[in-house]
């Protein structure tokens, strides 16, 4: 469980400090659509152009959803959706790591 909006960062517990920096991972799928992007341009991996693109796609709409569901007020309740679609938004950045990593490993050993 996490602290309180409210609480200072001097006052935070183990778990509210690292859902803070949790939440610092919210932005990757940025990083992931430039880096796929980046990655795309290398004869290597434009057999997988499609696939990355797709997953950094789906992990930028659920990282706008996930902010969308943010309460503009600041208050947070059950009927509050944030933290459903941040998981979904983790889920989605995890399987775009996994494809990376995938074609990478496949890289490897094929040298």
């Amino acid at each position: 469980m996490t602290d309180p909006i409210s609480v200072s960062p001097d006052d935070a517990t183990f778990s509210g400090s690292m859902h803070s920096i949790g939440a610092m991972l919210d932005y990757t799928p940025i990083a992931a659509l430039l880096i796929s992007l980046s990655l795309c341009r290398l004869d290597v991996w434009r057999p997988m152009k499609r696939v990355l693109l797709t997953s950094a796609m789906i992990a930028i709409v659920a990282m706008l959803v996930f902010v969308l569901q943010i309460p503009q007020d600041g208050q947070f309740g059950p009927e509050v959706l944030a933290g459903m679609f941040g998981r979904f938004l983790i889920l989605a950045e995890i399987t775009w790591l996994i494809v990376v990593g995938i074609h990478g490993v496949k890289l490897g050993a094929s040298k």
